[in-house]
């Protein structure tokens, strides 16, 4: 098995990053960082709460902030659905170690949340789900150095592959 420095997960709200990527640390010798909670952790707050009150783009900021914050070794990174948005994030993570994206149909991502509007997502208010998910599915292709149709197959199988 190749091992990288750091394997970094990106994907959809309820893709399963942060479930798949605590499973990876568990066999592994890999810590697990999920940067949805240290924007958590930074702004006290929930990730709605803290859209609602501040907008999105301040939502970005801090979500950039954290992303070059981050530097490790031998990590698994869940990131947020939306850091795909931020090319300098993107870059920084690159420069971590290989992308993998966990390629959720959309159908699956509605089976597995529900209502999308408690998740902490940006959205533009004028963009239905299909919208924000064939846009972000453009992005998450042109970083990701590997692609898992994650709905596809088991965890177990997720894990061999990545």
């Amino acid at each position: 098995m190749e091992r990288f420095s750091n394997i970094i997960l990106i994907g959809m709200p309820g893709a399963g990053k942060t479930t798949i990527g605590k499973s990876i640390s568990e066999k592994t010798s890999y810590d697990f960082i999920d940067t949805d909670d240290l924007i958590r952790q930074d702004c006290s707050t929930s990730l709605q709460e803290f859209i609602d009150k501040n907008g999105h783009l301040k939502f970005q900021e801090l979500e950039e902030k954290i992303i070059l914050e981050t530097n490790c070794k031998n990590c698994i990174i869940a990131t947020g659905g939306s850091v795909v948005y931020n090319l300098t994030s993107m870059k920084h993570l690159k420069s971590l170690g290989k992308i993998i994206y966990l390629d959720v149909s959309l159908d699956e991502l509605e089976r597995r949340l529900g209502d999308f509007k408690t998740r902490g997502i940006i959205i533009k208010p004028d963009q239905t789900i299909q919208d924000l998910y064939d846009e972000r599915d453009d992005l998450y292709r042109r970083y990701a150095d590997i692609t898992v149709k994650a709905n596809e197959m088991t965890m177990e199988n997720i894990i061999s592959i990545i």
